[in-house]
């Protein structure tokens, strides 16, 4: 195998592994060892993937992923990882890559700490072996971990929480705090004649009763699991009360949480009976309501799963200023927003021209939102250039092979190659999607046979128009790509 010095790193840390105090730790540990074993062997690392809390028996993770694309690309031959666990854990996947797809496109493949490296070693049958090894005891210990949890959960009362209510003796021993107990038959009570858990909790409030969290610092003395606000002790929310009235612990029964949900009062919880004092009787916990009905104001400036973010493609979030009167849409993983007002006010007059064209004059319509969408031309000369480029950039790494090339004039050309097809990739993206004409025809006079000619509300004209809307916010003015119902697939 001839040899060249482009070399990648790959680090990845899984929660399931026992290193360091945690992944980015691990992974800087990883990258340290690698980048001194590359500088020992001359070896020019180029890039360095990383994959953070990904389990490694199966190569579905973005850094392994992004490290194949690249591979592909030509921008690299050699791979350096600490050991082959780090790489997979799955030895029929780990041996595929490592004996047939790594060879195909002239990869070195280099496991410090298993010594071995292909251009020395590629008759070592024993590194599949280790990767079979590292498969059986990943799953091994999964086994371990749910079997005990299983016996604990069933057996065991695995909670350590001491709450409201009750309190430890001198010997440690769970027994009933008397005054807060009472607190806790009071909320029953009251909750069974009919009072609503705000109401409740504002009475508690009112009689100055201390909160959990406050009755835990000022009157037990022990450090409670969320420090409480002075000014807030008398404070209690309504989802403590209705957190109270769903404890089944309450009852004397340990229950082991099962369920995603966090209520204790899920049948798909686990019940130890007798486990605990008995503050709350059986038939009183089960006459205390556990859900109650809540009232959420109509909100008609809302379009509900309408609004994505054309650059990550996620939906979008409503919020809304009630004092200011103001609202926007806002995608979370982009941190943009568009004024929420403005949005509907302009989606509402687009849907309404749309369907007074499709009752006067539709075909006049469909010919104008053709020749706005129908770039067919644009889209085939930009693809053909893309594969102009992926051409080059294999080309270039072929001189790069042979010796045709230095490092620096390999990895400035390979820089311009890439540049270039960033830009016609963006330009790609940025087209329409090409239309089946027949397909659109037919959509659109069904849309037209079937509309609602009466005059309707706001939300129904853009709810029977328009299926999504893409905003762009990454220029000065947002842009709002519009995808109506007869354009859907």
């Amino acid at each position: 195998m001839k040899t060249n010095n482009l070399a990648v790193i790959y680090a990845r840390f899984s929660a399931d592994d026992n290193e360091d105090n945690g992944g980015a730790r691990s992974i800087e540990n990883q990258i340290d060892l690698l980048s001194k074993y590359a500088n020992k062997n001359n070896l020019n690392i180029v890039k360095i993937y990383t994959d953070i809390g990904k389990t490694g028996t199966n190569m579905n993770r973005p850094g392994l992923q992004e490290m194949f694309a690249d591979m592909k690309k030509g921008l690299f031959n050699i791979i350096i990882v600490k050991d082959l666990s780090r790489f997979s854990r799955n030895y029929i996947e780990a041996g595929s890559y490592i004996e047939s797809i790594f060879p195909a496109f002239n990869i070195r493949f280099i496991s410090v700490l298993d010594n071995y490296d292909s251009s020395i070693n590629n008759e070592d049958e024993s590194i599949v072996l280790r990767n079979f090894l590292n498969s059986m005891y990943s799953k091994d210990i999964k086994k371990k971990i749910r079997k005990s949890l299983k016996r604990r959960v069933v057996n065991d009362d695995i909670t350590s929480v001491v709450k409201y209510g009750f309190k430890k003796d001198k010997d440690g021993k769970l027994i009933i705090d008397e005054y807060a107990a009472n607190i806790v038959r009071r909320i029953f009570k009251e909750a069974i004649d009919g009072k609503m858990p705000i109401d409740i909790a504002r009475g508690l409030e009112q009689d100055k009763i201390y909160n959990p969290s406050s009755y835990k610092k000022y009157i037990l003395k022990i450090k409670p699991n969320h420090e409480p606000n002075d000014e807030k002790k008398y404070k209690w929310d309504s989802s403590t009360i209705r957190g109270i009235l769903n404890d089944y612990e309450y009852c004397g029964h340990a229950v082991n949480l099962v369920a995603k949900k966090i209520k204790v009062f899920d049948s798909k919880n686990i019940s130890i009976n007798n486990k605990r004092p008995i503050i709350i009787d059986e038939d009183t916990f089960t006459k205390a309501p556990k859900r109650f009905k809540k009232i959420k104001p109509q909100n008609n400036r809302y379009l509900k799963k309408l609004i994505y973010c054309k650059t990550c493609g996620k939906l979008m979030f409503y919020t809304e200023n009630k004092r200011l009167t103001t609202s926007y849409y806002y995608c979370s993983n982009c941190h943009i927003k568009i004024e929420g007002n403005l949005l509907r006010e302009v989606l509402y007059k687009d849907a309404l021209d749309v369907i007074q064209s499709s009752i006067y004059s539709p075909k006049e319509f469909i010919k104008e939102y053709m020749k706005k969408y129908s770039k067919l031309n644009q889209r085939s000369e930009l693809e053909n250039n893309l594969k102009r480029v992926e051409k080059n950039i294999q080309l270039l790494f072929e001189d790069k092979f042979k010796g045709l090339l230095t490092d620096n004039q390999y990895l400035s050309k390979l820089k311009d190659l890439n540049q270039e097809y960033e830009s016609i990739e963006n330009g790609l993206n940025q087209l329409p999607k090409p239309i089946n004409v027949e397909l659109l025809q037919y959509k659109y006079y069904e849309y037209v046979k079937n509309i609602n000619k009466e005059v309707k509300n706001e939300d129904n004209i853009i709810y029977s128009t328009i299926n999504k809307v893409y905003v762009d916010c990454s220029e000065e003015n947002p842009i709002v790509d519009i995808n109506y119902i007869f354009t859907s697939n």
